[in-house]
């Protein structure tokens, strides 16, 4: 999967949450990634009532059946509700090919809408609600490059943070907006800054305090306005801010993404998001400062559960990135106690399970995939008593 490719959807998702009908987009970048003609987020409950804040090229005939018929026997819905974990699904592996010409599903609903193969993530579980993506289409997986089951995987999680963070800005909608907005952008660990149409920083939540305090990507001046800290690259920002806050001649706000760089040279990566919930108010954006090399440092056991890591491998691809601006490996292989030509093997195993094949593209996959979680001042140590190394693997030290 390509870095850029997977950072843009990713700010897509987060754009969902905040942004009315972005949700839309969301879908239209999932579907594209993973390979698929319809993308919906959906859920269900023990009566089956659902509804879908996103959905592409399906008609709204094909989904209201599907909620009050079909939901009921969808045979992969059926398999994720078995499931305890939040799982990718490929349909494929859940119904045979005969078992789909003895399904009334796929007879009746699923194959007359062009939706023969299906891959499905568990997004979110609550008791008996459950929250999941699918993204369907007619192409079997034989003629697709990738496992798309794979390729959806490390979208679960910022789906599930994407998710929460509507819910609950839904929830605060009317009355006590400000302090609701305030404590859900807190939960993210991707660095967040609210600012007016001016561009004055009114929040920062504590991964973006933290940046602002290192002053390395960005930096806030005097009157308390955001600035790059490559100042030749702040018109860009600018650009970004102006359509995010004020409408266009069609009355609408957009948000865009750009590549900015570090005081070192190194690049950096900035999100603005047009905040639609706040109109009127003091917080017009949200500005998502991406640094792959400055971050709190990346939690191995989101490495596994997403990628598929092993313990050792986790490690190593959290040190690797740690180490992206310039420590060298021969550094991260001595403090991980491990010798040069074990680190070298890890890596190219972790190479592979993420589909990326140099370290600085590793650095910024992961820094997006991350970006989504908190990691607080105990979580490496939290980290390493969860790493275990399997059989054959040797212990790592876990990256400080």
């Amino acid at each position: 999967m390509d870095p850029e490719q997977y950072a843009d959807v990713v700010d897509l998702i987060y754009a969902g949450a905040t942004v009315p009908g972005a949700w839309t987009d969301a879908m239209r970048g999932l579907a594209s990634v993973v390979g698929g003609d319809v993308a919906a987020v959906l859920v269900s409950g023990p009566a089956e009532g659902r509804f879908t804040p996103a959905n592409i090229a399906l008609d709204e005939v094909a989904m209201r059946a599907y909620g009050e018929r079909y939901a009921r026997i969808d045979p992969v819905v059926r398999a994720m509700r078995a499931t305890t974990e939040r799982v990718a699904i490929d349909g494929d592996d859940v119904v045979t090919a005969a078992e789909k010409r003895r399904s009334e599903f796929f007879a009746d609903w699923a194959r007359p809408n062009g939706l023969d193969h299906c891959v499905c993530g568990v997004v979110d579980r609550a008791g008996e609600m459950l929250t999941w993506v699918v993204i369907a289409g007619s192409a079997p997986r034989r003629e697709r490059s990738e496992d798309p089951a794979d390729l959806l995987r490390p979208f679960l999680p910022h789906l599930e943070r994407a998710v929460a963070v509507e819910r609950r800005l839904d929830r605060e909608a009317g009355t006590g907006w400000c302090a609701g907005a305030i404590a859900t952008i807190d939960l993210l660990g991707a660095a967040v800054l609210a600012v007016d149409a001016d561009g004055r920083v009114r929040h920062a939540n504590p991964a973006a305090a933290d940046l602002l305090g290192r002053g390395t990507a960005v930096h806030v001046d005097r009157g308390g306005r955001l600035l790059l800290s490559v100042a030749a690259e702040q018109d860009g920002l600018r650009r970004l801010l102006r359509r995010a806050a004020r409408p266009d001649a069609s009355g609408t706000r957009v948000g865009g993404r750009m590549r900015a760089h570090r005081t070192d040279g190194l690049p950096c990566y900035v999100h603005v998001i047009p905040f639609g919930v706040a109109a009127g108010r003091d917080w017009a954006a949200l500005v998502v400062v991406t640094d792959p090399v400055g971050g709190r440092g990346v939690p191995p056991d989101v490495l596994r559960a997403v990628f598929g890591l092993t313990p050792a491998e986790a490690i190593v691809a959290a040190a690797v990135t740690a180490e992206h601006a310039g420590g060298g490996l021969d550094r991260v292989a001595e403090g991980l106690g491990v010798s040069l030509s074990t680190l070298r093997v890890h890596l190219q195993h972790v190479f592979e399970k993420t589909g990326v094949h140099r370290q600085a593209d590793l650095a910024r996959l992961v820094t997006v995939v991350s970006g989504g979680f908190r990691d607080d001042a105990n979580g490496a140590d939290a980290a390493a008593r969860d790493l275990r190394p399997v059989p054959g693997e040797p212990r790592l030290r876990p990256p400080r």
